[in-house]
C-alpha cells in the first residue's frame, strides 16, 4: 500500500516477474484472531510457558520443536493419524515417535472449533469436546500465494485453487510478458526452488548460454525438528505407482548415543525400483540427516542403482555408512492398483 504522502506511479517494462511469495492462513473458526502464525512467532515479547500448535506440516513440527527446546510445554493438534502429510509413511511414524520422545503431547484425529480468551490465557476447544489451555495458540495451518494487492483482475493472469498463479514450463503466466516464480505459484514451496526458478528465468530470457536444467523431481527436503528428517525422491507409495519396489529399512541407535547410554533412534530407508534397481527415494530421520541427504540427492538425481550404493565403501564410524551397508531387503512392495 502507498504511504499517505506517496503518489501513484506507473512503471513500464518489457517483462514483469511476480515473486511476492506466500502468506500464512488461519482456520475459519471463532476466535482465530487470538492465535498467532509464523509471522509473529519471532516477535513475541516473552517465551510462552504453554503452547498449543495447530497443524503438523513443516512449520507446525519445526516450531513445536523450537518451543519445546526452549523449555515450553507444547501440545500438537492435527486432524490425521500421523504428522507430515505427503511424506513417506515409515518416516511419518518415526517422526511421531520422535515427537513423543521430546515430551510433546500429540492430539490426533481432531479439529479445532473455537478459541476463547480466559483470565489466565487462551482456551482451544476441539471437536471431540476436549479443551486445551495455553498462553499461546499457534496456527500452522497452511499458506497461500500473496496476491491480494496485485490487481491481477486488470490482467489475464489466471489463478487456480488456493489462489496460485498458473504458469507454464517457462514460468510464464497466461498473460504474455508476465512471469511468476517461487511460492506465489504454489508448486514446491522451498527457498532454494524459488532461487533456482529465478536463475532459470534470467538465464532463459537474458543469458548468453542455454538455461541450466534443474531437476525439480529430486528436490531434497528437510524438516528441522530434533532429530531432523530429510528426504529426496519418491515415497514408497509413490514409487509403487510405477511398479514393484524393493524396500531397505534400518533403525539403530547411533554409536555416540550408545556410548553415552542414551536412546535416540535413527531411521533410514531406501526405495528401489525393482526392474531397474535404481534408487528412487532416500529418507532419513536422525542427526545430520539434511547434511547427508544433500549429497545423496546427487546420486538419486543421477539415477544410480542399488549396486552403485553397495559398491561404495562407507566411512566408519558414521551413521551415513548405513546408506551403503543396507544389503538385506526388508520387503517388496507390489505395483499399486490404479
Amino acid at each position: 500500500p502507498l504511504a499517505p504522502t506517496e503518489q501513484p506511479r506507473t512503471i513500464t517494462a518489457e517483462r514483469i516477474v511476480i515473486a511476492t511469495g506466500s502468506t500464512p492462513t488461519k482456520l475459519d473458526i471463532p476466535g482465530a484472531e487470538l492465535a498467532i502464525t509464523s509471522d509473529q512467532a519471532f516477535s513475541l515479547p516473552q517465551r510462552p510457558q504453554k503452547v498449543v500448535m495447530i497443524g503438523s506440516g513443516y512449520i507446525g513440527v519445526e516450531f513445536a520443536g523450537i518451543f519445546a527446546g526452549l523449555g515450553s510445554s507444547v501440545e500438537l493438534v492435527y486432524r490425521r493419524d500421523l504428522p507430515l502429510r505427503g511424506f513417506d509413511p515409515d518416516m511419518r511414524t518415526a517422526l511421531a515417535d520422535a515427537i513423543e520422545a521430546r515430551g510433546i503431547t500429540q492430539h490426533r484425529h481432531v479439529n479445532p472449533t473455537s478459541i476463547t480468551r480466559t483470565q489466565t490465557g487462551l482456551n482451544l476447544t476441539l471437536d471431540n469436546g476436549q479443551t486445551l489451555s495455553a498462553d499461546c495458540i499457534f496456527m500452522a495451518t497452511g499458506r497461500r500465494p500473496k496476491i491480494d494487492s496485485l490487481g491481477l483482475g486488470n490482467t489475464s493472469v489466471a489463478t487456480a485453487e488456493n489462489d496460485r498463479i498458473q504458469v507454464d514450463a517457462n514460468s510464464e503466466t497466461t498473460h504474455p510478458g508476465i512471469y511468476a516464480i517461487g511460492d506465489v505459484t504454489d508448486r514446491i514451496n522451498l527457498t532454494p526452488v524459488a532461487i533456482a526458478e529465478g536463475h532459470n528465468l534470467a538465464d532463459r530470457l537474458y543469458g548468453k548460454t542455454p538455461a541450466r536444467q534443474w531437476c525439480y523431481a529430486t528436490t531434497p527436503k528437510a524438516v528441522f525438528f530434533s532429530p531432523p528428517l530429510a528426504t529426496v525422491g519418491l515415497t514408497e507409495d509413490e514409487a509403487a505407482q510405477n511398479g514393484a519396489v524393493d524396500i531397505y529399512l534400518t533403525r539403530f541407535n547411533p554409536m555416540r548415543y550408545t556410548l553415552a547410554g542414551r536412546i535416540r533412534k535413527t531411521v533410514m530407508k531406501l526405495v528401489v525400483d525393482q526392474p531397474s534397481q535404481k534408487v528412487v527415494g532416500v529418507h532419513i530421520l536422525g542427526d545430520d540427516a539434511p547434511e547427508m541427504l544433500q549429497a545423496v540427492a546427487i546420486a538419486v538425481t543421477a539415477g544410480l542403482t542399488k549396486a552403485d550404493f553397495d559398491r561404495t565403501i562407507g566411512i566408519h564410524p558414521t551413521s551415513a555408512e548405513e546408506l551403503v551397508t543396507m544389503r538385506t531387503r526388508t520387503r517388496v512392495t507390489p505395483k499399486a492398483d490404479k
